[in-house]
């Protein structure tokens, strides 16, 4: 029986559960997440769990560590926070412009990221260098199979973004 045509008593459990959901959050494009073949619960703890929760550590870190670090390094996270917000937002929407400045945020972020961590290496590298070294390549590996990971996994969910008609396998 189609779900469109059923009265409020005939709806299924999961259906009226997803529906409170839906208007509480005021997130009405988790309906269109609904209807991708594949499973979509990393999108969902990724945009509406981690982005959230990265913004508001990253500006509260920010704020705290203000005036410990170069200007420079504090301008830098700045501007990657204002990008973060406008990729969540985007990326919230399921538009298209929001699937592009992820995936050029996973990109930029890998590689901030990855720098920091070189650069911590080089500094610590004269009194703890056996031991930060490899903790630090570790840490840049983690964010290379990081940013692997989250391509494939976008690159497979690219019809929730993009609707042009073709259907990605």
């Amino acid at each position: 029986m189609d779900n469109d045509n059923m009265n409020d008593t005939q709806q299924p459990k999961n259906s009226r559960t997803k529906e409170i959901v839906y208007k509480i959050t005021g997130w009405n494009y988790l309906k269109e997440t609904d209807k991708c073949a594949r499973p979509v619960n990393w999108l969902k703890f990724y945009i509406y769990i981690m982005m959230p929760f990265g913004i508001i550590y990253g500006a509260f870190n920010t704020i705290l560590k203000w005036g410990y670090t170069e200007i420079t390094f504090e301008i830098i996270k700045i501007i990657t926070i204002i990008f973060e917000i406008f990729v969540y937002i985007y990326l919230r929407r399921l538009t298209k412009t929001g699937y592009y400045l992820n995936i050029i945020y996973l990109i930029v972020t890998a590689v901030f990221t990855s720098v920091m961590y070189i650069q911590a290496m080089f500094v610590m590298s004269g009194t703890y260098y056996s031991s930060f070294f490899g903790i630090a390549i570790l840490l840049i590996l983690w964010e290379v199979v990081y940013f692997v990971l989250n391509l494939v996994y976008f690159k497979k969910r690219r019809e929730l973004f993009i609707k042009d008609g073709k259907k990605q396998v």
